[in-house]
């Protein structure tokens, strides 16, 4: 269906001169590649958020420098509210516009029910004193473990605005599904890579009126929490865990209430910043998702709603038609 759009949208031309396209893969988070600028990355791990699951003055950076064979692959955690739902530049005089590495702790050892222990605990207590510890840090994970990278081990990095059709084509058929789904955090990074400011700066300005700004949204399934019945409370995402109440509760169910929330408001201020907003939804059955997709789109026809390939494609072909008109008559 993504091809069927490359297909109207290039038409003939592999490297069109006044089309840019972007792709945002996610899951429970989001790959910004590692070639991201570190002028936007926390390494003073100044934000709120950089040891939210360690003991106080923890920096990321440390935890990846200090394991002998992993590095960041490039994932980010959501900004804390309210610029998880904005597109602020990051500055670090305000440290929460900054972003923050993904790092998925080490969990306990024991008890059992802990999916992602990838380490020797080093110390005694409770399980949340285990997994705080640092120490542990600087030994080698084995390679059949995702260890910090879990729940974003296999997403693929964003795809910059670009218009080499064959770079699109090829991330576009090595994206495989996994792991949950936020639908806020691909919907603000979607928004990230087509505004004109940091961190991706690729955008042409809002005020430019030969140029034409949308986003199309698709998305599988509804926002899910991976439930977990250990003091974490859930698997680790973008949002951290649940028991850190980044989301502002603890409760799983609440928390994909508020994801939705979350959807809808970065909905509006898209729709706000004057960008054209596509929603697709394949083989959601859930009314709720299907209503909140449907009052996402800058109008309700620009939300489409299917069940198989047949009409996934035809939806992708009706965006890309109308895409296309609109570029002819600018």
């Amino acid at each position: 269906a993504s091809q069927e759009l490359i297909n109207i949208l290039f038409g003939e031309e592999t490297e069109p001169a006044n089309l840019r396209m972007a792709l945002v893969p996610f899951a429970a988070g989001v790959n910004v590649g590692t070639g991201f600028d570190t002028a936007w990355l926390d390494m003073a791990g100044a934000s709120s958020i950089h040891d939210e699951n360690f003991n106080p003055g923890v920096n990321l950076w440390t935890l990846y420098a200090n394991l002998t064979n992993r590095d960041w692959n490039g994932c980010v955690q959501s900004r804390p509210s309210p610029y998880d739902e904005l597109d602020t530049p990051p500055t670090p005089g305000t440290p929460d516009t900054m972003f923050v590495p993904w790092f998925a702790p080490d969990e306990p050892n024991s008890p059992s029910g802990y999916p992602n222990s990838y380490l020797s605990d080093g110390v005694t207590g409770s399980a949340n004193v285990r997994q705080r510890s640092i120490g542990k840090y600087t030994a080698s994970v084995s390679s059949a473990s995702k260890g910090p990278h879990r729940g974003c081990m296999n997403t693929l990095a964003i795809t910059p605005l670009t218009n080499n059709r064959g770079l699109l084509e090829a991330q576009i058929a090595d994206m495989t599904a996994s792991d949950l789904t936020h639908i806020p955090v691909g919907l603000v990074w979607g928004w990230h890579v087509i505004s004109p400011g940091a961190p991706f700066t690729q955008g042409k300005p809002y005020d430019d009126n030969k140029n034409i700004k949308a986003l199309v949204l698709m998305t599988d399934g509804d926002n899910t929490i991976g439930a977990e019945g250990n003091h974490n409370k859930s698997t680790y995402t973008a949002y951290g865990y649940l028991q850190e109440a980044r989301l502002g509760t603890t409760n799983a169910s609440t928390a994909k209430n508020i994801l939705d929330d979350k959807t809808e408001t970065l909905c509006e201020n898209i729709k706000n910043a004057n960008i054209r907003l596509y929603t697709i939804a394949f083989q959601v059955s859930s009314a709720t998702t299907l209503n909140m997709l449907k009052s996402c789109a800058s109008d309700e026809a620009m939300f489409f709603g299917t069940s198989d390939a047949a009409a996934l494609q035809e939806a992708f072909k009706t965006i890309a038609t109308e895409l296309s008109n609109l570029r002819i008559s600018k």
